[in-house]
């Protein structure tokens, strides 16, 4: 048999039982167990197995993120010669579908869940009515959703030197994840969540410790840039895992009053335009904020409606607003109205801050923060 015949035999036997080993091969070809390395190693090299003791491994996601780069057409060919009915060219020809390229800069977390008849009350042992410990975090969950979906996906996050970082790897590595980019803390160990879920009413409390979640530094940031040149969509959560709600809700109000301001001394378009990025601004923090609010502190059951709410109002309100102007400059000058709007802009700004900082939003008045 010749080299090429027998190592598309050996990539047409790992695609068909996922691993295979030294020896098998080596009676299975009539050659030596040293032919049969040199096989293994050249596949390896070319990215097509990974080697283990003993013989080779196929990692499908791998081989999929060769593919779908296009810059395997080697693999291609192979995979063409093989069988082109084959699963693995299948799942490939289904992905030359996707939807588009997503990179996502986010967390991994480790979840420690224990599920109890009813939450423990203060200083008391509750023994629970089982456990588990698995992957989670907002960055992770989004990668997987959006693989799921039909995307290219390339997952950026960072993770201790712990046993739990050889978890997050193992993970991606087996997950429908095309590519990751796993940077390590010397400093924070990996990100953890301990979870009660209460199997009486389906209620949940967490503890969660970002770690080296928030350890990322700016060279890293920069190192993504690659994989973000060439993603359609950028996912990312870190501005809201350093910034509490309240004061991403506080600051939107600033920038709203901001504006305001401007908009009042504004003597040219320019000036007016400048005044406006500001309300973007205003905007671009208080959507996120404003949901991750409506689901922190409503009960689970009631989320969809108080988003439901939320929505409702912000529109009624931007409906009635332009109504109202309107019909104020049939009666006063527009200097007036710009006067009355930080008026009113300001009083908003006001009732935020008392209204999120009560206590009686907190347990103890604490703020709580996103992660």
């Amino acid at each position: 048999m010749y080299l090429e015949e027998r190592r598309l035999a050996i990539i047409q036997h790992l695609i068909e039982n996922d691993n295979g080993s030294v020896a098998y091969y080596s009676a299975r070809f009539g050659v030596s167990k040293e032919t049969i390395r040199h096989d293994l190693n050249a596949l390896a090299e070319s990215g097509f197995v990974r080697r283990c003791h003993g013989g080779a491994i196929l990692s499908k996601r791998n081989l999929l993120s060769e593919l779908s780069s296009g810059n395997s057409n080697e693999l291609l060919e192979l995979l063409k010669k093989i069988n082109s009915d084959s699963e693995i060219f299948n799942d490939y020809r289904g992905q030359k579908k996707m939807s588009g390229r997503v990179c996502v800069f986010g967390s991994f977390n480790v979840d420690i869940v224990a599920k109890v008849s009813r939450f423990p009350r203060g200083g008391e042992s509750l023994m629970a009515l089982g456990s588990s410990v698995g992957p989670g975090g907002k960055g992770t969950n989004q990668a997987t959703a959006a693989s799921k979906a039909g995307a290219y996906v390339h997952f950026v996050s960072k993770v201790g030197k712990d046993q739990f970082s050889r978890m997050a790897s193992e993970h991606l590595t087996l997950s429908e994840i095309d590519s990751f980019n796993l940077y390590q803390s010397d400093t924070e160990p990996t990100g953890s969540a301990i979870i009660y879920v209460s199997q009486d009413d389906g209620e949940n409390m967490i503890a969660i410790y970002s770690g080296a979640n928030i350890t990322v530094t700016d060279a890293e940031v920069q190192g993504i840039f690659p994989a973000l040149k060439k993603s359609d969509i950028l996912f990312f959560s870190i501005l809201i895992k350093r910034i509490s709600v309240i004061s991403l809700v506080t600051y939107s109000a600033i920038f709203f009053v901001l504006r305001n301001i401007l908009l009042l001394l504004s003597g040219s378009v320019s000036m007016v335009l400048f005044s406006q990025s500001f309300q973007a601004f205003s905007f671009a923090l208080f959507i996120p904020a404003s949901a991750y609010f409506m689901h922190q502190f409503t009960m689970p059951a009631d989320n969809v409606r108080a988003q439901t709410i939320l929505s409702i109002a912000m529109t009624s309100g931007g409906v009635l607003g332009s109504i109202m102007g309107g019909v104020l400059l049939e009666f006063i000058d527009i200097n007036r109205i710009l006067f009355l709007s930080l008026f009113v802009v300001s009083g908003g700004l006001w009732l935020i801050i008392k209204g999120l900082r009560s206590k009686k939003l907190y347990n103890g008045g604490e703020s709580q923060r996103i992660i």
